[in-house]
Parts: structure tokens; sequence; C-alpha cells
């Protein structure tokens, strides 16, 4: 138990006599670190939305990534204004918000 270097949360330790825990693992370097990162997701959608147009025969309306192929409707970027300028700048809750969800 010398000192020793490993990763946590993403940064680099330096603890002498104390041992790693077990869900802590060792890291040497950035490529290290980002051999651990996992998808986003966005890519397990993109399949999966490609899935169910080679299935269903049907156009799916692709979110997930990239950029619309169509204008954004002139109300949305209204409202993305109105937004922006009365401060709705911040993530939302992960369940939701809740006037969206009962309307």
């Amino acid at each position: 138990m010398d000192t020793m270097g490993f990763c946590h949360n993403g940064l680099k330790v330096w603890i002498r006599n104390i041992p790693r825990p077990a869900s802590v693992k060792y890291c040497s370097t950035t490529a290290d670190r980002v051999a651990e990162l996992e998808s986003e997701g966005a890519y397990a959608v993109m399949a999966a939305a490609s899935k169910v147009e080679q299935v269903t025969g049907k156009k799916v309306a692709r979110l997930e990534i990239g950029q619309p192929t169509f204008p954004t409707p002139q109300h949305i970027v209204q409202a993305g204004v109105r937004a922006i300028e009365s401060g709705q700048t911040k993530y939302s809750s992960p369940s939701g918000v809740q006037s969206l969800k009962e309307a």
C-alpha cells in the first residue's frame, strides 16, 4: 500500500498508504478514461428508428441525431425566444415539466 494513482469521477487521484476502493479503476492517461466512456444513447435510438423504418416500411421522423431537413415552424421559434427571454434556460426535471405533462 504505497502511493498509487487512480481515477475517480474523471480525476486522477494520488493517495498514500490507503487502499483503492474496489469500484475505482486504475487509469494512467486521458485515453484510458476515454476508453471507459459509454454511449450517450442517441445512436441506439437512431438504430432502433432505422429498424422500425425497415420493418414497417414507414418513414420515421428522425429527431435523435443530425440536422432537421425542414425549417423550424415560426411559432416554435417564437416560443423558444420567449422562453429564453423569460429566463427558462435551465434543464428541466428528468421526470418532465408537470404543466406540459398535463396539457
